[in-house]
């Protein structure tokens, strides 16, 4: 380099620097100022018109870097690397680079080796460090020419460097944003490193090996199945998992495009390959590479083109602790060279995925609201439902009874919800212990499963088949199939008795301790009115206007539980069973509730309190006898219950004038004054708090039940209680048992409760 050419650049550069503080302090006034994203602060003039570069319309970018040659191509919105090697780019940093080569400004030209200006080998333009070549998709007489950028070096200051366009001779100091962008950069960082994988709708043909085994799935009519050396039906949201993890691929680094790289890596036999067909169709190739078109013959038509393909490899681990796997992405059959690592927390995840991880686990694909059909055959037996009007019932043969629409639909369920918990291939032994057939709409041909139950009477597991499937379905002895093999009368009407509370006359219950209620009531009378119980209290509204039923009244008492027993009939009737089964169970002495109507009308209901089964007779509205129905518990207690009057103690705490407790010879006599305060005859110290409640428990104190026959013991604790008007009452109460007697012969038996605070001590020196 001689003087005047050193001269020449240093007084540039200090123009140059001199010229970007100037322009960074101005406030614009005479001068183009531009800020192009990304740049690097305020430049001078635009080197291109807006429509000699319209960055938005860049289709093809190449970069020349001495002997690397990379060509970028957009195709729609996405661009891809297409030379050397074929693989989807980061579409933002390939625009980026379309955008700061549109936005270039130049501070300074000149002619390189014209007088006293360098030469381009000095600054860095005739073995240049890039050229960038820019292809637009538009078209016409209009339509912008390619632009093409020989980029020199960069200048040491002012974020500005050379460059030159195209065939002008001059070379220009500009912003160096395009410098940036594509020198001292790997071609690699333009690569896009995550990827859309197609999505199930458009997934056509999934293929996936793994250590040898190879597992084909095929769409047809929307539905997955297995091809290739296995066979049935795939389930949908199995490969829609799987897609969606080929979908979260991240690339960890980029390692090599040396094409015969791929044995180094295990890429030639991958331990991993997944193979997606899509069907978005892309034109079929010509036999010399180029897509083909009506005049040679090629593709003219979606039939004549091809599915996309998009097929991961994934090979050997980097190291010994196998962190990280090499792996290739492509778009064809042909493996890409384009080399990459994955994280081992991503490859990890295949290692469930075979043949039975993707088998659809329903033993039927029928949606439960589009079954109208059902057919059970177990053996000669035959059982037909059919539904109509929204609702189940029996189909012919009919039995004697009606359908339960709800036990129907439970077995629908069951059937519908049914999952395998593992298959197998290979003909079943014998004759099915079922058969199982699902008619549905929209379905030409009905759903058939055969069903066969293995281990002998206790089941061991059930074998199912589909239709012409050569897979079977295995489900464990507790899943919920078995219903298909309960007796037909689980699906019976659970209605047992249809009569209303409302039109009975009398009820007899009888418990099994020789415990007999009988009640009656006079015919319904015209007018309206309520009816009340024995003890004061409701025993059910009447409408207005409507025939009041006259009230219940207690055979051989004044006063009766009114409300409990009101509470019974309403639970009682209409009498539903929670289930039925072939043959009651009969462990306790049974509970009877005997019903009389009008017009004749009798049932006689036979409950065993311990396992709940009933049996039911009598002439509502014809003559009828049903046995092996369930009921609930609750309905169990109430009919047990004590109906009597249950009030022991009639009386008010301040309607109490003192309490005696006497327990063996010691005996203890309290009081209650105006007040409210208690006291000992004798001056003992009391416990307040037990001794009110002993007041308060006795004062109105209800039985739980009348017992016969319950006798005064030395264990019991004797409790008189004086009022304040009348006669006094003397109790006998096992603090043991609850039991207790109410002179002169009245046996009773107290909630525990109550016994638990009348057996306190009321006494704090323990004298008692």
């Amino acid at each position: 380099m001689n003087t005047k050419t050193t001269i020449f650049l240093l007084v540039l550069l200090i123009i140059v620097g001199g010229a970007y503080v100037i322009l960074d302090r101005m406030d614009g006034e005479g001068v183009d100022e531009e800020t192009p994203s990304g740049g690097s602060g305020k430049v001078g003039t635009p080197v291109f018109a807006e429509s000699a570069f319209p960055h938005d319309d860049a289709d093809s970018i190449t970069i020349e870097r001495g002997e690397e040659r990379i060509t970028l191509v957009k195709e729609g919105d996405d661009w891809r690397q297409t030379e050397p090697v074929e693989f989807p780019l980061s579409s933002w940093q390939v625009e980026q680079i379309a955008k700061d080569a549109a936005g270039l400004s130049y501070v300074e030209k000149f002619t390189p080796g014209r007088g006293d200006a360098p030469a381009a080998d000095v600054i860095g333009l005739a073995s240049p460090a890039a050229v960038v070549t820019v292809g637009f998709a538009s078209s016409g007489d209009d339509a912008p020419k390619a632009q093409k950028i020989t980029i020199g070096d960069r200048l040491g200051v002012g974020g500005r460097g050379y460059v030159k366009f195209d065939d002008d001779p001059d070379a220009y100091v500009v912003n160096d944003d395009l410098h940036k962008q594509v020198i001292g950069k790997k071609f690699s960082e333009l690569r896009k490193k995550s990827f859309d994988a197609p999505k199930e709708g458009t997934a056509g043909k999934v293929t996936l090996t793994r250590d040898g085994q190879t597992v084909e799935l095929v769409k047809a009519d929307g539905h997955w199945s297995f091809g290739g050396a296995h066979s049935g039906r795939a389930a949908k949201d199995k490969v829609k998992s799987l897609l969606e993890l080929v979908g979260r691929l991240y690339v960890n680094e980029f390692k090599s495009e040396d094409v015969g790289a791929l044995a180094h890596f295990g890429l030639d036999d991958p331990r991993i390959v997944v193979r997606i067909e899509s069907s978005s169709l892309v034109p079929a190739q010509s036999d010399d590479g180029e897509e083909g078109d009506a005049e040679t013959g090629g593709a003219s038509d979606d039939a004549q083109k091809s599915p996309a393909i998009e097929i991961l490899r994934i090979g050997d681990g980097v190291d010994f602790k196998d962190e990280y796997y090499y792996a290739t992405r492509s778009l064809s059959d042909a493996p890409s060279h384009v080399i990459f690592t994955l994280p081992k927390s991503f490859v990890d995840d295949f290692d469930d995925k075979d043949a039975p991880s993707f088998r659809d686990a329903r033993i039927t694909t029928v949606g439960r609201n589009d079954v109208t059909r059902i057919g059970i055959r177990r053996g000669d037996e035959k059982i037909n439902l059919a539904r109509a009007d929204g609702k189940w019932g029996f189909d012919d043969p009919k039995p004697a009874y009606g359908a339960d629409d709800g036990a129907i639909g439970r077995l629908l369920d069951r059937l519908v919800d049914a999952r395998a918990d593992s298959y197998e291939q290979g003909d079943p032994e014998g004759e099915p212990a079922a058969v199982v057939t699902l008619h549905a709409t929209g379905r030409p041909e009905p759903d058939v499963l055969t069903i066969h139950r293995r281990g002998g009477e206790q089941v061991d597991d059930y074998l199912v088949r589909r239709n012409s499937e050569t897979t079977g379905y295995v489900l464990s002895s507790s899943s919920g199939i078995r219903s298909v093999f309960d007796p037909v009368i689980t699906l019976r009407d659970r209605v047992v008795l249809a009569l209303e509370a409302e039109t009975l006359e009398r009820v007899v219950i009888e418990h099994p301790e020789d415990v007999k209620y009988e009640f009656e009531r006079a015919p319904a009378t015209g007018g309206a009115g309520e009816a009340d119980g024995g003890d004061g209290k409701d025993a059910g509204d009447a409408g207005q206007g409507e025939a009041a039923p006259a009230p219940w009244k207690l055979v051989g008492h004044d006063r009766f539980e009114s409300e409990d027993f009101s509470d019974m009939l309403q639970a009682l009737l209409p009498l539903t069973a929670t289930g039925w089964q072939e043959e009651s169970t009969w462990m306790a002495p049974p509970l009877f509730v005997k019903l009389f109507g009008a017009d004749g009308v009798e049932a006689t209901i036979r409950i065993d309190p311990e396992t709940r089964d009933g049996s039911a007779s009598g002439n509502a509205p014809e003559a009828f006898e049903h046995v092996g129905f369930g009921v609930e518990r609750s309905l169990v207690d109430q009919i047990a219950s004590e109906f009597r009057h249950r009030t022991l103690v009639d009386l008010q705490t301040d309607g109490m004038k003192s309490i005696t407790v006497g327990r063996g010879d010691v005996t203890t006599t309290l009081k209650r004054d105006s007040e409210g305060k208690y006291s000992g005859t004798s001056g003992e110290e009391l416990d307040e708090a037990a001794v009110g409640d002993l007041f308060d428990t006795l004062a109105g104190l209800r039985v739980k039940r009348f017992r016969e026959g319950v006798e005064i013991g030395e264990t019991m604790i004797r409790i008189e209680v004086e009022p304040a008007d009348g006669d006094p009452l003397v109790l006998h109460v096992d603090p043991e048992t609850g039991q207790g007697r109410l002179k002169p012969d009245l046996g009773f038996e107290l909630d525990e409760s109550d016994v638990e605070k009348l057996a306190a001590g009321v006494v704090t020196d323990g004298s008692e």
